[in-house]
């Protein structure tokens, strides 16, 4: 009942105070972060040296994280979340890329890196709606994050840092709006979690045993709760079903072999 009525108190203040609106008609774009970040963009602007020291940096981060990803994808990868979820957020990008364009913010300084990257583009790049870089930094760190293994998971912790870099650099380079960089994240967080529901429909199609997408669910599910067991046991030093969780998924497993020996 609380909730509900916290729920519905917000969205009546916001109507009658106009809490998230504008009081005044704007009358132009106005990015505030870059009217506090004037100082850093002078300093960049007349250091050319600096600037492009910064690209290459964030390009280099970012494509060894690409390179991570897709060698222990390849190595040790047990399912299509990867693949869905960077396909559906490029093809989102290009979605809004043809159907609406800004024109280049005043002072627009962007580089190129000096290196043909792999992840970023090789000529003048605009970045409104939303700065695609910075969510594909975002889901490198939650992907490598997702594999138990310690020099994939520095990494992840290194493009999750690239990612705030590139932030501030960008808008310091006028290369995009506050706002291109929100939704970025937040495209990025949202596709992650979609190719989560969508990967047993995946591998359902293209998987070469027949298994059923209701079984690769339940595996998923008995998966997250031996990790969560796991976490209880390094935090509270205790062992709560752990045996008998390992012996539902070996039962179900072979279940899953024999049926697809039949």
């Amino acid at each position: 009942f609380f909730s509900a009525l916290i729920f519905f108190s917000i969205a009546f203040f916001n109507s009658y105070f106009k809490i998230v609106l504008p009081t005044n008609e704007p009358t132009q774009i106005t990015d505030f972060t870059h009217i506090k970040t004037e100082k850093y963009y002078n300093i960049l602007k007349n250091d050319v040296d600096l600037r492009k020291t910064l690209v290459n940096s964030t390009a280099l981060i970012q494509d060894i994280g690409y390179i991570t990803l897709c060698t222990m994808w390849i190595a040790k990868g047990s399912n299509y979340k990867p693949l869905i979820a960077f396909s559906l957020f490029y093809l989102f990008k290009l979605i809004n890329s043809l159907s609406f364009s800004f024109e280049y913010i005043q002072g627009y300084i962007w580089e190129t890196p000096d290196y043909h990257s792999l992840t970023y583009p090789m000529n003048q790049e605009s970045n409104f709606f939303f700065t695609y870089l910075i969510g594909l930094n975002f889901l490198l760190f939650l992907f490598l994050n997702e594999f138990k293994y310690g020099p994939s998971n520095i990494i992840g912790l290194t493009c999750l840092f690239n990612t705030i870099f590139q932030f501030a650099l960008f808008v310091c380079m006028r290369s995009c709006y506050i706002i291109d960089v929100g939704s970025s994240l937040l495209c990025a967080h949202y596709f992650y979690y979609l190719s989560e529901d969508l990967d047993p429909y995946l591998q359902g199609i293209y998987s070469i045993s027949n298994v059923k997408i209701e079984d690769i669910k339940l595996i998923r599910e008995l998966e997250r709760e031996e990790e969560i067991i796991q976490n209880i046991e390094n935090e509270e030093h205790c062992k709560i079903g752990h045996d008998d969780v390992f012996m539902h998924r070996s039962k179900l497993k072979d279940k899953l072999k024999e049926e697809d020996s039949n």
